[in-house]
Protein backbone atom coordinates (compact mmCIF):
# COMPACT_ATOMS: atom_id res chain seq x y z
CA UNK A 1 0.00 0.00 0.00
CA UNK A 2 0.86 3.37 -0.69
CA UNK A 3 1.71 5.65 2.49
CA UNK A 4 1.15 8.99 1.06
CA UNK A 5 -2.59 8.46 0.26
CA UNK A 6 -3.59 7.02 3.60
CA UNK A 7 -5.43 9.36 6.21
CA UNK A 8 -2.96 9.01 9.27
CA UNK A 9 -3.72 11.54 11.79
CA UNK A 10 -0.08 13.04 11.08
CA UNK A 11 -1.48 13.37 7.27
CA UNK A 12 -4.54 15.27 8.36
CA UNK A 13 -2.96 17.65 10.68
CA UNK A 14 -0.36 18.61 8.19
CA UNK A 15 -3.90 18.92 5.88
CA UNK A 16 -5.99 20.96 8.00
CA UNK A 17 -2.59 23.33 8.99
CA UNK A 18 -1.90 23.91 5.17
CA UNK A 19 -5.33 24.32 4.50
CA UNK A 20 -5.06 26.79 7.21
CA UNK A 21 -2.60 28.70 5.92
CA UNK A 22 -4.04 29.19 2.47
CA UNK A 23 -6.75 30.55 4.17
CA UNK A 24 -4.84 32.89 6.20
CA UNK A 25 -3.12 34.40 2.88
CA UNK A 26 -6.17 34.62 1.28
CA UNK A 27 -7.59 36.29 4.41
CA UNK A 28 -4.63 38.31 4.52
CA UNK A 29 -4.79 39.03 0.39
CA UNK A 30 -8.09 39.92 0.84
CA UNK A 31 -7.45 42.75 3.63
CA UNK A 32 -4.69 44.00 1.85
CA UNK A 33 -6.63 44.04 -1.68
CA UNK A 34 -9.56 45.85 0.62
CA UNK A 35 -6.71 48.29 2.46
CA UNK A 36 -5.58 49.23 -1.03
CA UNK A 37 -9.13 50.25 -2.16
CA UNK A 38 -9.91 52.35 0.34
CA UNK A 39 -6.64 54.00 0.52
CA UNK A 40 -6.88 55.14 -3.20
CA UNK A 41 -11.12 56.03 -2.89
CA UNK A 42 -9.90 58.16 0.19
CA UNK A 43 -7.01 59.71 -2.05
CA UNK A 44 -9.35 60.43 -4.63
CA UNK A 45 -11.70 62.06 -2.18
CA UNK A 46 -8.88 64.24 -0.94
CA UNK A 47 -8.63 65.53 -4.34
CA UNK A 48 -11.61 66.65 -4.45
CA UNK A 49 -12.82 67.77 -1.13
CA UNK A 50 -9.71 70.12 -0.13
CA UNK A 51 -9.77 72.33 -3.28
CA UNK A 52 -13.76 72.79 -2.45
CA UNK A 53 -12.98 74.03 0.88
CA UNK A 54 -10.40 76.09 -0.34
CA UNK A 55 -12.68 77.32 -2.64
CA UNK A 56 -15.68 78.02 -0.76
CA UNK A 57 -13.49 79.75 2.15
CA UNK A 58 -11.95 81.80 -0.71
CA UNK A 59 -15.20 82.73 -1.81
CA UNK A 60 -17.00 83.41 1.36
CA UNK A 61 -14.10 85.77 2.31
CA UNK A 62 -14.51 87.61 -1.27
CA UNK A 63 -18.09 87.78 -0.86
CA UNK A 64 -17.42 89.06 3.15
CA UNK A 65 -14.97 91.78 1.57
CA UNK A 66 -18.14 93.20 -1.07
CA UNK A 67 -20.62 93.08 1.31
CA UNK A 68 -18.48 95.04 3.43
CA UNK A 69 -17.20 97.85 0.89
CA UNK A 70 -20.80 98.40 0.19
CA UNK A 71 -21.97 99.21 3.47
CA UNK A 72 -19.05 101.36 3.89
CA UNK A 73 -19.76 102.80 0.61
CA UNK A 74 -23.31 103.17 1.43
CA UNK A 75 -22.52 104.77 4.88
CA UNK A 76 -20.15 107.38 2.95
CA UNK A 77 -23.14 108.03 0.63
CA UNK A 78 -25.49 107.98 3.73
CA UNK A 79 -23.07 110.76 5.35
CA UNK A 80 -22.65 112.94 2.04
CA UNK A 81 -26.23 113.19 1.25
CA UNK A 82 -26.85 114.30 5.02
CA UNK A 83 -24.35 116.86 4.80
CA UNK A 84 -25.57 118.58 1.76
CA UNK A 85 -29.49 118.33 2.95
CA UNK A 86 -28.00 120.43 5.97
CA UNK A 87 -26.60 122.89 3.28
CA UNK A 88 -29.12 123.15 1.62
CA UNK A 89 -31.62 123.58 3.93
CA UNK A 90 -29.74 126.26 5.73
CA UNK A 91 -29.52 128.75 2.39
CA UNK A 92 -32.77 128.20 2.00
CA UNK A 93 -33.80 129.35 5.19
CA UNK A 94 -31.18 132.35 4.76
CA UNK A 95 -32.55 133.18 1.56
CA UNK A 96 -36.40 133.10 2.87
CA UNK A 97 -35.30 135.31 5.43
CA UNK A 98 -32.72 137.82 3.53
CA UNK A 99 -36.32 137.61 1.05
CA UNK A 100 -38.15 138.44 3.78
CA UNK A 101 -36.65 141.56 4.18
CA UNK A 102 -36.42 142.80 0.80
CA UNK A 103 -39.76 142.55 0.53
CA UNK A 104 -40.61 144.49 4.00
CA UNK A 105 -37.97 147.32 2.91
CA UNK A 106 -39.63 147.58 -0.56
CA UNK A 107 -43.08 148.13 1.07
CA UNK A 108 -41.78 150.96 2.78
CA UNK A 109 -39.64 152.24 0.47
CA UNK A 110 -43.30 152.27 -1.51
CA UNK A 111 -44.94 154.12 1.01
CA UNK A 112 -41.99 156.75 1.46
CA UNK A 113 -42.87 157.23 -2.50
CA UNK A 114 -46.18 158.30 -2.38
CA UNK A 115 -45.98 160.80 0.06
CA UNK A 116 -43.66 162.91 -2.24
CA UNK A 117 -46.28 164.45 -4.26
CA UNK A 118 -43.74 166.30 -7.13
CA UNK A 119 -42.25 163.34 -7.87
CA UNK A 120 -45.62 161.42 -8.52
CA UNK A 121 -45.19 160.62 -11.85
CA UNK A 122 -41.66 159.60 -11.66
CA UNK A 123 -42.38 157.54 -8.54
CA UNK A 124 -45.26 155.86 -10.05
CA UNK A 125 -43.23 154.35 -12.64
CA UNK A 126 -40.66 153.95 -9.90
CA UNK A 127 -43.17 152.24 -8.11
CA UNK A 128 -44.82 149.48 -11.30
CA UNK A 129 -41.42 148.61 -11.48
CA UNK A 130 -40.87 148.09 -7.61
CA UNK A 131 -44.63 145.81 -7.73
CA UNK A 132 -43.14 143.87 -10.67
CA UNK A 133 -39.98 143.85 -8.41
CA UNK A 134 -42.35 142.40 -5.87
CA UNK A 135 -44.21 140.47 -7.60
CA UNK A 136 -40.87 138.83 -9.26
CA UNK A 137 -39.45 138.38 -5.13
CA UNK A 138 -42.87 136.41 -4.09
CA UNK A 139 -42.45 134.15 -6.98
CA UNK A 140 -39.07 133.42 -6.18
CA UNK A 141 -40.30 133.30 -2.21
CA UNK A 142 -42.78 130.84 -3.27
CA UNK A 143 -40.12 128.86 -5.32
CA UNK A 144 -37.91 128.75 -2.12
CA UNK A 145 -40.59 126.81 -0.18
CA UNK A 146 -41.17 124.51 -3.41
CA UNK A 147 -37.33 123.91 -2.77
CA UNK A 148 -37.94 123.77 0.81
CA UNK A 149 -40.21 121.03 0.60
CA UNK A 150 -38.29 119.52 -1.59
CA UNK A 151 -35.15 119.48 0.46
CA UNK A 152 -37.74 118.28 2.99
CA UNK A 153 -38.79 114.74 0.66
CA UNK A 154 -35.23 114.79 0.12
CA UNK A 155 -34.49 114.61 3.59
CA UNK A 156 -37.44 111.48 4.43
CA UNK A 157 -35.54 109.96 1.50
CA UNK A 158 -32.19 110.08 3.11
CA UNK A 159 -33.89 108.66 6.01
CA UNK A 160 -34.68 106.24 4.84
CA UNK A 161 -31.71 105.11 2.85
CA UNK A 162 -29.96 105.31 6.57
CA UNK A 163 -32.67 102.98 7.39
CA UNK A 164 -31.96 100.57 5.16
CA UNK A 165 -27.93 100.58 5.12
CA UNK A 166 -28.98 100.16 9.10
CA UNK A 167 -30.27 97.21 7.94
CA UNK A 168 -27.96 96.50 5.84
CA UNK A 169 -25.34 96.84 8.83
CA UNK A 170 -27.75 94.09 11.04
CA UNK A 171 -27.56 91.71 7.39
CA UNK A 172 -24.03 92.05 7.80
CA UNK A 173 -23.60 91.96 11.32
CA UNK A 174 -26.13 88.52 11.22
CA UNK A 175 -24.03 87.14 8.06
CA UNK A 176 -20.43 87.72 9.98
CA UNK A 177 -22.06 85.56 13.31
CA UNK A 178 -23.55 83.04 10.34
CA UNK A 179 -20.02 82.58 8.52
CA UNK A 180 -17.75 83.04 11.38
CA UNK A 181 -19.49 79.68 13.14
CA UNK A 182 -19.18 77.21 10.42
CA UNK A 183 -15.53 78.90 9.48
CA UNK A 184 -14.32 78.39 12.60
CA UNK A 185 -15.17 74.72 12.70
CA UNK A 186 -13.87 74.19 9.58
CA UNK A 187 -10.32 75.52 10.62
CA UNK A 188 -10.54 73.21 13.54
CA UNK A 189 -11.03 70.11 11.40
CA UNK A 190 -8.29 71.06 8.85
CA UNK A 191 -4.75 69.38 9.38
CA UNK A 192 -2.85 72.82 9.49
Amino acid sequence: MNTTHQKTPENLIEMDASKQESMQSKEQCDINELARVMTGGIRRWEKVIYPMMVAFIILAAYGFWLIFNVVKDMHQINTNMYIMTKAVVTMTNTMNQKMEKINHQMIKINQHMQVLPEMNQSLLKIKGSFDQMNDTMNGLNGEIQNMTASVQQMNSAIYGLNQSVQQIDRSVGELNHNISKPLHNMNKMMPW
